[in-house]
Order: structure tokens, then C-alpha cells, then sequence
């Protein structure tokens, strides 16, 4: 676990190390499926788009469509004792994996999670960045307006942006990916200095 950190070492910021790596939707379910998948190096905060594209393998000009694959993020965690992972913004159905242990499912891309963790050493963060290819074709109420700006009428009831889903007003380059920061902030430990008795 490589980063920088502040306020004696409390917070340490998760933004090198990362690596990311593509699967058919819904065909590697757990971290534990990953070992003969191409990883690429990975920026956190970013994008897949910005990975792919560091990589040479991503056209800006003529973007591929990402929602409708499975993408994974993973870095390696050392420490020891309780601390607080901060995930401040994942694009955009997420499941969040400390080693094998499911520990945040998130469906909502401007949510900012919070979850208490145990580290006895070393550790593995995965990251399930999951298609939309289901959430897109599931069936929902009519709405009672639509938009013409929009690629997909069902985008309205996942809550992502539209931006890379509007073709004319923006390149179809869609978000996919931890978009904000992740970091620890190391939960204090219980010492007599702390304590107060009343």
C-alpha cells in the first residue's frame, strides 16, 4: 500500500498501485476468478476510459462501449488494526471485495461509502465495476416525459451521469470506475490517554 498521507500518518490516500482488467458481464463473479486476466496499470481517481486510453488502447475519436462489460480494480493493502475505507465516488454498480469477503455493494455513482475494516497484514481491495447490460433491460413504469438527448430511455432509473450518453452534446465515452478518491483514515486505539471516567 503506497501513498501519501497527513495528520500523523492517519489517512493514508489509495491512489497508486491499482490495476484494472475486463470480463464478460456477469462471467468472473469473485476476486478469486481473476488469475488469468490482463491486468493494466490503473489511476485512482480515474476511469476505465483513462486506463485503456494510458495503455494505447482506447480511441477517444471512436470510443467502445463500456457499460456492457465487467470491469475490476484491485491493489494490494498492508496494515494492521481497524481502520475506515472511504470510497468517495464509484461509477457506477459496484461490489466491493476485501480479499474474498463482500464487504459494499453500491448502486449509485454520487454516494460516498464508508466501511469499517480489520487488517492483519497484507490484503487484497477488488473492485466488480458490474455491466448495466441488466439494469438497462429491465422493465420499469413509463415515464411520463422522455428525453431525446439521452441514448438509452432506461439510464433514467440508474443513478449514474449522462454524460458520455448523449450523443451530440458529449463524447460517448462512458464513466466506468472509482471517479473520486479512496483512502484509509486509521481508527484510533484505545490507550489510557483517551480514556475518561466518570
Amino acid at each position: 500500500m503506497r501513498g501519501s498521507s497527513k495528520d500523523l500518518n492517519q489517512v493514508v490516500k489509495l491512489d497508486r498501485g491499482w490495476r484494472t482488467a475486463a470480463a464478460d458481464a456477469d462471467n468472473l463473479q469473485l476476486p478469486k476468478q481473476l488469475a488469468d486476466v490482463d491486468w493494466l496499470p490503473a489511476k485512482v481517481p480515474g476511469t476505465v476510459a483513462g486506463a485503456l486510453n494510458d495503455a494505447g488502447k482506447f480511441d477517444p475519436f471512436a470510443p467502445e462501449a463500456l457499460q456492457m462489460q465487467d470491469f475490476w480494480y484491485q491493489c494490494d493493502l498492508n496494515g494492521y488494526g481497524e481502520y475506515e475505507l472511504h470510497l468517495d465516488g464509484l461509477a457506477t454498480h459496484a461490489d466491493i471485495y476485501l480479499d474474498a469477503r463482500l464487504i459494499l455493494t453500491s448502486d449509485n455513482m454520487f454516494h460516498r461509502h464508508i466501511v469499517k475494516i480489520v487488517l492483519r497484514g497484507h490484503h487484497e481491495l477488488s473492485i466488480r465495476f458490474r455491466a448495466l447490460t441488466q439494469a438497462l433491460t429491465q422493465t420499469k413504469p413509463r415515464a411520463r416525459w422522455r428525453t431525446q438527448l439521452v441514448s438509452n430511455q432506461a439510464l433514467r432509473h440508474v443513478r449514474t451521469t449522462l454524460l458520455g450518453h448523449m450523443p451530440g452534446w458529449c463524447p460517448n465515452i462512458e464513466p466506468v470506475g472509482p471517479w473520486r478518491p479512496i483512502f484509509l483514515v486509521k481508527c484510533p486505539s484505545l490507550s489510557p490517554h483517551n480514556l475518561c471516567i466518570q
